[in-house]
């Protein structure tokens, strides 16, 4: 028997309290370490075919999404992110304890563009302030059987471009046998051209939609009458505008599908065209004209005035259209006439300068702006010119819209003086004639342009309850709240059945479902094209800047606007270093703005 007196037994009460909180501190500290991994759902895919590659983030609390520089031999479309959670019970310490494993899933779907074994660098994940790295994934990627009897072909009108120049590519693919299951995503396009799906211009016995470069695709199926084997014919055309100078190949422009044969069996096969080196320069500077800002081909400007018998000094509202084929580069922009004399000298221009009209309309821009005649000696708004360098011509051309005549009036100043001293100015007395003229000032439409409260107050013999009492004064107090209140009535009307709202709730719609499929790009040149009323193929990535949006917001979807219009690969660029990336819940976060905006506008 051990006997233990008050201080021996508080020392080893305090001894085991010790213990248990140090073994506390220990389970509590202790937690799994951050760990991250990487996989591909195949080892072995065709040229052309998809597979999903994610990386699993564990033991960190909702990380950031992982940085992946993914090759050019693949297409990278980033499918979204998803978490689970897996509860087990340990033995710690000796104590059983609960824990709470979870993981992070991060999404890819992958096409091998290349053949060859292809390999996904390591994945880097940043958590508090420190980088984990995961582990490459290699897969396999093989060409399928090439189809002896099909014949692919890209025709081009010459193989020399100008910087910004726009050339039509047809390309016409001679199919041997059934066909199904066509993809053209390994097809080679250089990232520095701007791709564009073009109708096409002949009818035949099908039209088939198809993706290329990222871009929806059309094609049409017809009977080639000279082909001697008799074989159908699958032509589509595209546009194409080089952004930088340079020697690039166009194509091969490679086509795999599933091949069917009489016996009812498949595989998969593919056809290419040839390679057609691009060769891309800049534009001469000898007899570049004074204001040139980069168009390039043939522009038809034309021009419109609001009313063409005017006083000097009415408001004139002028409007442009130029029209020229997409992407009318180089025309980001009126040109801009408060630079040229012809206009500066005969009237005044608003500060505001152009603004554009929406809708926008594929292959046309149409500008507004407000002028006013100086002198009644105007008669004439000059023409609108346009720089552009026409790559037929190797020569530079200067458009010009139509002049329009006018009919300007004098007018004659009239003050609140004039009003006052009325009669034969010469029969005025000395202290009249030196009276001060006030000039008048604007009002609203349709009210008189007053004197200040104070000043009239003040005014000898003036009585605001004699005023008040008129019946004119009480015939407008008693019409300013029931105008009001129908003009309440009428905006609440009008909000009720706004068409704007109901707009851009179906392209919020529409641009949710793209997003889910990864194509950012897509989804969001969709919305800007319901909130700002521009045709989707004429949004360019400065239309971006236009929404009334955080300027970070706007800036990331110009970029990936951009990104997109030069054929770039998701998730890298041009050298294959990482670059943006969508993040989630981005597309609600603009539409709630663009929602709150129009809601204070309304």
């Amino acid at each position: 028997m051990i006997r233990m007196n008050g201080a021996g037994m508080f020392r080893n009460a305090a001894l085991v309290i010790v213990m248990m909180v140090s073994s506390f501190h220990a389970s509590a500290q202790q937690r799994d370490p951050v760990t991250v991994e990487s996989e591909v759902s195949r080892l072995r895919v065709y040229v052309g075919d998809e597979l999903t590659y994610q990386v699993i983030v564990r033991g960190a609390d909702n990380p950031p999404m992982p940085e992946v520089e993914f090759p050019s031999s693949v297409v990278a479309r980033y499918q979204g992110r998803s978490n689970q959670a897996f509860t087990s019970t340990r033995i710690i310490n000796g104590r059983s304890r609960t824990v709470t494993d979870r993981r992070y899933s991060y999404q890819y779907a992958l096409t091998a563009v290349d053949s060859g074994m292809l390999t996904i660098p390591a994945p880097v994940v940043e958590v508090d302030g420190q980088r984990y790295v995961g582990q490459a994934a290699t897969f396999e990627s093989l060409l399928p059987t090439r189809a002896d009897t099909d014949e692919m072909t890209i025709t081009v009108d010459r193989t020399n471009l100008y910087l910004n120049e726009t050339m039509v590519v047809e390309c016409s693919w001679w199919i041997g046998a059934q066909t199904s299951g066509l993809s053209f995503s390994s097809s080679n396009l250089p990232e520095s051209f701007q791709i564009i799906g073009l109708e096409p211009i002949t009818t035949g016995r099908e039209r088939v939609p198809f993706e290329l470069n990222g871009q929806q695709m059309l094609g049409i199926t017809d009977t080639d009458q000279s082909d001697p084997l008799g074989r159908t014919k699958f032509t589509f055309r595209f546009s194409i505008t080089p952004t930088e100078t340079g020697t690039f190949d166009l194509g091969p422009i490679r086509a795999v599908f599933t091949r069917h044969t009489n016996a009812r069996k498949s595989f998969k096969a593919y056809v290419e065209s040839e390679r057609v080196p691009i060769t891309v320069r800049q534009v001469p500077t000898q007899n570049q004209p004074e204001g040139y800002s980069g168009a390039i081909g043939t522009y038809q400007l034309k021009a419109q005035a609001s009313n063409t018998v005017v006083n000097v000094g009415d408001p004139i509202v002028l409007t442009l259209k130029i029209t020229a084929p997409e992407p009318m580069v180089g025309v980001d922009d009126a040109p801009d006439i408060s630079r040229n004399p012809r206009f500066t000298d005969r009237f005044k221009i608003s500060t505001d300068g152009w603004r554009e009209l929406r809708p926008r309309q594929s292959g046309q821009r149409i500008y507004e702006t407000t002028i006013r005649a100086l002198n009644e000696q105007v008669d004439q708004i000059p023409p609108i010119e346009l720089p552009s360098f026409n790559p037929t011509t190797n020569a530079y051309r200067v458009y010009q819209s139509n002049p329009i005549d006018l009919v300007v009036h004098p007018v004659e100043e009239f003050t609140l003086s004039d009003a006052i001293i009325t009669g034969d100015s010469s029969a005025r007395s000395p202290a009249l004639a030196s009276a001060e003229r006030t000039e008048l000032t604007d009002a609203m439409p349709g009210l008189w342009a007053h004197d200040t409260a104070d000043n009239i107050l003040a005014q000898p013999g003036f009585s605001l309850s004699d005023t008040l009492a008129r019946p004119g004064w009480i015939a407008a107090i008693a019409s300013g709240p029931a105008t009001l209140a129908l003009s309440l009535m009428f905006v609440v009307a009008r909000g009720a059945s706004d068409p704007r709202k109901r707009v851009l709730q179906v392209a919020w719609k529409r641009s949710r479902a793209l997003a889910r499929r990864g194509k950012h790009a897509q989804a969001f040149r969709s919305y800007l094209a319901a909130a700002l009323e521009i045709n989707q193929e004429a949004v360019t990535a400065e239309d971006a800047l236009g929404l009334p949006i955080s300027k970070e917001d706007a800036q990331l979807i110009a970029e990936l606007i951009a990104d997109d219009e030069h054929g770039h690969y998701v998730g890298h660029d041009r050298q294959g270093t990482p670059t943006r990336t969508v993040p989630p819940g981005l597309l609600r976060q603009v539409h709630t703005q663009v929602k709150d905006c129009w809601r204070a506008q309304s």
